[in-house]
């Protein structure tokens, strides 16, 4: 039962980056977050995000925030200490990389 939970493609979330005023649908059961060029899929060009900063893991919409850097890894402005839930309209941060993200289940328009 948990491996179906945890397919590609069974459930997806939305990230806003209010930075830059774009979004992204993430459909990936386990989504890594790091720097540009280092196969993520949810990538950063800022030097102050690790290489494989974190990983975001959705299964049946209960989506977990797992900080894998030295540097850290905020969520509502509390550092995440080995894993955190990551909740709707959650603001997540990257060693002080304020590339801030809201997720919703749902496109906002």
């Amino acid at each position: 039962m948990r491996q179906e939970s945890l397919k590609d493609d069974m459930n997806s979330f939305w990230l806003e980056n209010l930075d830059r005023n774009n979004q992204r649908e993430i459909t990936k059961a386990i989504a890594t977050v790091g720097r540009v060029c280092y196969q993520n899929d949810i990538e950063f060009g800022n030097t102050r995000v690790s290489r494989k900063h974190a990983v975001i893991t959705n299964q049946k919409n209960d989506l977990w925030i797992y900080d894998l850097s030295s540097t850290g890894t905020w969520v509502d402005g509390i550092r995440v200490k080995k894993r955190a839930p990551f909740l709707y309209n959650s603001k997540i941060e990257f060693n002080g990389f304020f590339g801030r993200f809201i997720y919703s289940l749902d496109r906002v328009v």
